[in-house]
């Protein structure tokens, strides 16, 4: 017996189905055309050219046409992972309970575990990087040259905060007497 879920995406499949037709050939391949393509079924190796069948071992669309067109029964098809027995089978054993975690032993002696950082997602496109001509890499050089030679003048004066924004002592003096 198979799963109630997997019956639901059977059920599915089967109603997507009627889009596809297939065309059987002497061998054990069927070719199945519809939507996206002819597809190439083979039922003995449990393979489909859409992948689908070959990754999760349950039928695609295309592997459920041909084997309703074979007069087939999709059980057999099945894998056993998706099956009632297997599922209670896994889950049989018995889990037991545990304290609450004020109970729970105290590790002494041990590595510090770091927190994970939590890194925020920035809105909006992500700038694109493009290659640029030869103008704009001179402006560029042009700009950091001037950036250099105002730093240059500031270091004499040993304000590390009036070098980061470029300005000398002398200016900043001179924008706080015109804002006053």
């Amino acid at each position: 017996m198979i799963c109630p879920s997997i019956i639901k995406k059977l059920d599915k499949i089967n109603d997507e189905a009627t889009m596809f037709r297939p065309e059987y050939s002497r061998g054990p391949k069927v070719r199945v055309i519809g939507p996206g393509g002819p597809y190439v079924v083979d039922l003995v190796a449990k393979s489909c050219t859409c992948r689908r069948f070959d990754l999760t071992e349950l039928s695609c669309t295309h592997v459920y046409v041909s084997i309703i067109g074979n007069n087939e029964k999709i059980e057999k098809y099945v894998n056993v992972f998706y099956h009632v027995d297997t599922f209670k089978s896994v889950y049989s054993h018995y889990i037991n309970p545990t304290n609450h975690k004020d109970r729970w032993l105290k590790v002494v002696d041990c590595i510090e575990i770091l927190s994970s950082k939590v890194v925020k997602k920035k809105k909006g496109r992500k700038p694109k990087n493009w290659k640029k001509e030869a103008a704009e890499l001179e402006n560029k050089k042009q700009l950091q040259q001037l950036k250099m030679q105002r730093a240059e003048k500031c270091r004499k004066y040993r304000n590390s905060k009036v070098i980061e924004e470029g300005l000398c002592k002398r200016k900043m003096l001179n924008l706080k007497k015109r804002q006053s």
